[in-house]
Formats: structure tokens, C-alpha cells, sequence
């Protein structure tokens, strides 16, 4: 009975963050109902399996958090770089304009 309780403890485990503290409840309420765990067993899988699903809840969180605080970065450092490539354009096209406005400026005052 031990083994099967801890397979189905362990089974529960492995998508306990997607149940509800009242799912766990009924799944261990059937446990105890078929005399597949004790009273006692049961309130010990409800209390480990919340603890467990805590768990998974705040890995998740934080697995989030990270992705989105890494793709942020990511983000950033492409707008910094196409920023950057926006002013050299600049530059190079007031560079052309100075160029032109000389070269204008040279051929209004030659004299022929």
C-alpha cells in the first residue's frame, strides 16, 4: 500500500501546480475512500503536494522572470544598435550635405 501511495504521490507531483488545492483534496479524498491511504496519510499528501505545488509555482515565477528580464535585454540591445545605426546614417548624410552645400557654394563664386 506504501508504494502505491508513493507512486501516486509522486504521479500527482509531476502536474501538481496545474490542480487546485481542492483537486488535491478530492484525488486524496478518493485515496482514503478505496483505503488506499490512511487519514492520516492523506492529510500528510495534501499538505506535501501544496508545499510541492508551491514550489513548482514559484520555480515558474521565477523561469518567467527571467526570460522576460533576458529577452528585455535583448530587446534593448537591438534598439541600441539600430539607434546607433540611425545616427552614423545621420552623420554620413549631414557629412553629404555639407559636401553639397560646398560644392555649391564653390560653383556660385568660380568664375568662368
Amino acid at each position: 500500500m506504501a508504494e502505491s501511495l508513493a507512486e501516486k504521490a509522486f504521479l500527482a507531483g509531476l502536474g501538481v501546480f496545474g490542480y487546485a488545492r481542492e483537486n488535491i483534496k478530492e484525488f486524496v479524498g478518493d485515496l482514503i475512500k478505496h483505503g488506499e491511504a490512511s487519514r492520516a496519510e492523506g492529510k500528510k499528501l495534501v499538505e506535501d503536494l501544496a508545499k510541492k505545488g508551491e514550489e513548482e509555482r514559484k520555480f515558474i515565477a521565477r523561469a518567467v522572470k527571467e526570460v522576460i528580464f533576458k529577452t528585455s535585454r535583448v530587446m534593448n540591445v537591438a534598439s541600441a544598435t539600430k539607434q546607433e545605426e540611425r545616427e552614423k546614417k545621420v552623420d554620413n548624410i549631414e557629412d553629404r550635405v555639407a559636401k553639397l552645400e560646398a560644392d555649391l557654394k564653390a560653383i556660385r563664386t568660380a568664375t568662368f
